[in-house]
C-alpha cells in the first residue's frame, strides 16, 4: 500500500500524521520522506511583469510576415 499526502508542519517543527489504512491490527513497516513543497512557478515569481504574456500573445498579427526557408545543414567530413 502506498499513501501520499501533504501536511502542515507545526510552529514547533513537528509533523502529526493520522492515516487510515483499513488494515487489521498488526505491525507494519512505515517509510516517511519529507520534501518541502516547491512554490508554484508563475511568470510573475520568475521575474516577468504581471500580464506580460497576456498582453503580447498574438501581438505579431502582420500576415505579410513570412518565415524564411531553412538553410541546408553543413556537410562535414567523417571523423576517424
Amino acid at each position: 500500500m502506498r499513501i501520499e499526502t501533504t501536511a502542515q508542519v507545526q510552529a514547533d517543527g513537528t509533523l502529526d500524521l493520522h492515516l487510515e489504512t483499513g488494515l487489521a491490527p498488526r505491525e507494519v513497516r512505515v517509510f516517511v520522506w519529507i520534501e518541502p513543497e516547491l512554490p508554484l512557478q508563475t511568470p510573475v515569481n520568475q521575474g516577468w511583469p504581471p500580464g506580460y504574456f497576456e498582453t503580447f500573445y498574438g501581438a505579431l498579427s502582420d500576415e505579410t510576415w513570412d518565415e524564411p526557408e531553412e538553410l541546408p545543414f553543413e556537410v562535414r567530413s567523417e571523423w576517424n
